[in-house]
C-alpha cells in the first residue's frame, strides 16, 4: 500500500504505541484494520467505513475480545481513536445524496 508520507508516519506513530503493540502482539489482525483505514482509496462515506471498521474490531478489543486481557474500554477507544487518526477527513469522501 502506497500511503503518503503523513499518513505513513501517523501509522506507524499509532503502531509504534506500547499499548497498541501489546495488542498486536495479542491479535495481529488489528493491523490489517489499521491498514484499511490508512488506506487512501476513496470510499462512498467516512461514516459507513468507520462502522465497518468498527464491526471489524469487536473481535479484537472491546467486551466481545477473543482475549479476556483486550476487554477492556481503553484498548476499546485506543483502536476508535487510530480509526478516526487515520480515516481521511469527511473532504475525501464523496457526497451523499
Amino acid at each position: 500500500m502506497n500511503l503518503e508520507p503523513k499518513k505513513q508516519a501517523t501509522l506507524e506513530r499509532i503502531i509504534s504505541n506500547s499499548r497498541m503493540q501489546r495488542v498486536i502482539e495479542l491479535e495481529p489482525g488489528i493491523c490489517t484494520i489499521l491498514e484499511i483505514a490508512a488506506d487512501p482509496e476513496p470510499r462512498e462515506n467516512r461514516w459507513i467505513a468507520y462502522e465497518a471498521l468498527k464491526r471489524m474490531m469487536q473481535p479484537y478489543v472491546g467486551f466481545d475480545a477473543r482475549q479476556e486481557e483486550l476487554r477492556t474500554c481503553q484498548h476499546y477507544d485506543l483502536m476508535i481513536d487510530a480509526i478516526n487518526e487515520l480515516l481521511p477527513d469527511s473532504e475525501g469522501y464523496e457526497e451523499i445524496a
